[in-house]
């Protein structure tokens, strides 16, 4: 029954997010507006708190802590191998994207906090 209920969820909020441009572009804009509204500083902070959490040096645990749960949410069982497998690649994906939108995308939204970043890199 989870399953199900939780797939319609998904379903229907794929459906308003894809078919109704006008929320998505508030969504977008309202988020865009408050980060560009923080200073060079604390964009820093914020994307770098960001990436601790989901990349940092504890992340392994948080990561198969999320998995145990999602997983027991549906009643799957999964062997520890797969789960050290995927802990092991999806965060050094993230890591690769996150860079990249770091040093390309963000140089063209706000260069003072990549130069913060890079600054805070370094020490």
């Amino acid at each position: 029954m989870t399953l199900v209920s939780d797939s319609i969820s998904a379903m229907v909020f794929f459906v308003m997010f894809v078919r109704d441009n006008v929320g998505r572009a508030a969504i977008f804009n309202t988020i865009g507006r408050l980060f560009e509204g923080l200073s060079d500083i604390a964009k820093a902070v914020l994307i770098i708190l960001v990436a601790d959490t989901l990349l940092g040096y504890h992340s392994e645990e948080g990561w198969t802590g999320f998995l145990d749960l999602l997983l027991g949410h549906y009643g799957i069982e999964v062997e520890e191998e797969n789960i050290v497998l995927f802990v092991g690649i999806i965060p050094i994906a993230i890591d690769v994207l996150f860079k990249y939108w770091i040093f390309i995308g963000l140089n063209k939204i706000s260069p003072g906090a990549v130069v913060t970043i890079k600054q805070l890199d370094r020490h």
